[in-house]
């Protein structure tokens, strides 16, 4: 069966007894159990472990991601991608795993360390490649039992393939390359891409699907709009590759962007969306941010809702109806909405997915921020509207934001947290960056949560140093030490803290509540 994601497990030893997670202004006065900012470097060793990349410029952090249990050990790893590593190559780029343990107590793993029994390495095949451009867990694809992921590449000059690694209870290589994927371990998939995810199961047959979006404009000779994939798991062994332009809806489907009189961008963002109506089936989320609803790049996002099947083998978006799915559009001309889209766990508790939209481009005096939208069992209308978010369907975090995703359970309260990160705040300087945590809460909200109302109760906020771009990526880290409560994952791709010039970093923040307290007041 699919994993949940937000991985909302109870753990009475870290629940914040009596605390109110509400997003209005608390009174003056009032005691908060967080502060409202810390800086990253000071946790090291002290409530977080820093993982270092290797070589200059090899961009480690990049991208990060959960992977649930890729070993079969009951403890969740994590994946981190170094695109600009050469170990085949320039730019033929790497990802970490990196397994989690009950027992760690580091300050800091230097990534080249890893030897098949703490994680491995995966290296792409040849130069160009740029493999971990874009990472994700993929639940459990061929069914037996554990884990796998996926493996976006933006070649340079290289072929187009995204990359799936099947997770095992028998030992990992410290070294594994893409090039011995072979149908038994995993597979490759052919055909440019953008963003890869985890699709969870949308078709309900226990095997968990896969998502992809394109740059490629397949559908479309003209370029105007693009193209995103949906490829179901199933049984291994397998084919060691399955080709994008084959899917037929039995093994997969494709959906084309609406035709547009500009050149669009949809799949440029794809997620999956939870079960946001509540029937059973796992959704997906796509950004369109060039679409043109409101207003010449207003932008859109469309939840496409998971059935039972049968399949065709293109879905057409302008069919969603509120039964099959939906949109929503941005606010006005030049807004590029879904230029950030991701599932947002279960945020307010009443059982049902939740997803986040966002723009991080919108244009002078436009609305910038990210979109909460709380899932609903009935769906009446093919759109709904922003105007619609009052609090009780959803609310605006009303900020500029380079990345966002789900935080998982970081408090131990059984509600989803979010993660939004802005790489130019300059809270240390130029390009430090900052990531924010806003926590789950079952309370009334306003519609609007303004980021400097952040304050410990409520959310709370990660600083980075000068010039290393602390939040380029962001991510659960789901429980990563076995201790019931998830972790976090920041991403710092310019990252020179262990002496290489931008070799980067994750920085792994542990998701006890105690953390937060006296130390950092």
């Amino acid at each position: 069966m699919p994993q949940q994601r937000t991985a909302l497990r109870h753990k009475n030893l870290f629940a914040l007894a009596g605390m109110v997670l509400n997003l209005a202004v608390l009174p003056a006065g009032h005691a908060t159990d967080f502060p409202p900012t810390i800086d990253l470097a000071d946790l090291v060793g002290n409530g977080a472990m820093r993982l270092d990349g290797v070589a200059n410029g090899d961009s480690t952090g990049r991208a990060v991601s959960d992977i649930g249990d890729i070993n079969g050990d009951g403890i969740d790893d994590i994946l981190i991608a170094a695109p600009g590593a050469e170990p085949a190559g320039l730019l033929s780029g790497s990802c970490y795993v990196v397994f989690g343990q009950t027992s760690t107590t580091a300050a800091t793993l230097d990534l080249n360390r890893l030897n098949g029994s703490n994680g491995f390495r995966i290296d792409g095949e040849t130069s160009g490649q740029f493999i971990g451009d874009s990472i994700d867990r993929a639940g459990d694809v061929n069914g037996d039992g554990i884990d796998d992921l996926i493996i976006g590449a933006r070649p340079v000059f290289a072929g187009a393939f995204t990359f799936v690694v099947y997770g095992r209870s028998t030992p990992f290589p410290a070294v594994l390359s893409v090039s011995s994927l072979d149908g038994s371990n995993g597979f490759r998939i052919r055909g440019r891409t953008h963003e890869v995810r985890a699709g969870g199961d949308i078709n309900g047959d226990e095997f968990d699907d896969l998502l992809i979006g394109s740059e490629d404009p397949l559908s479309d000779p003209s370029g105007f709009y693009s193209t995103a994939y949906v490829v179901f798991g199933a049984p291994s062994p397998n084919a060691a590759e399955v080709v994008l332009t084959d899917l037929n809806g039995s093994n997969g489907f494709r959906i084309d962007g609406e035709p547009v009189l500009n050149p669009d961008f949809f799949g440029t963002r794809v997620s999956e969306a939870g079960d946001f109506n509540g029937d059973g089936f796992d959704d997906l989320i796509f950004g369109d941010p060039g679409a043109d609803k409101t207003g010449y790049n207003s932008g859109s996002a469309y939840v496409v809702f998971g059935h039972a099947g049968p399949f065709a083998a293109q879905l057409s978006l302008s069919g969603l109806n509120g039964s099959a799915g939906f949109r929503v559009d941005g606010p006005m001309l030049e807004s590029y909405l879904g230029t950030l889209v991701s599932h947002a766990g279960d945020f307010n508790g009443d059982g049902l997915g939740d997803v986040i939209v966002a723009s991080d481009f919108a244009g002078a005096g436009r609305p910038r921020g990210a979109f909460v939208v709380f899932g609903r069992e009935i769906v009446t209308s093919g759109t709904i509207g922003l105007d619609e978010l009052d609090g009780s369907k959803g609310f605006l975090i009303n900020g500029q934001f380079t990345s966002i995703n789900s935080a998982g359970d970081l408090n131990g309260d059984e509600l989803g947290d979010l993660v939004l990160a802005n790489v130019t705040a300059v809270p240390n300087g130029n390009a430090s960056g900052s990531t924010y945590v806003v926590l789950g809460s079952n309370t009334t909200y306003r519609p609007v949560l303004e980021l400097a109302e952040l304050n410990g109760v409520n959310g709370f906020r990660l600083d980075g140093a000068f010039q290393e771009d602390s939040g380029t990526s962001v991510s659960s880290a789901g429980d990563f030490d076995g201790d019931g409560v998830d972790e976090l994952l920041v991403g710092v791709r310019r990252s020179s803290a262990n002496g290489v010039t931008h070799s980067g970093a994750a920085y792994m923040v542990y998701g006890r509540y105690q953390l937060f307290r006296d130390d950092f007041e």
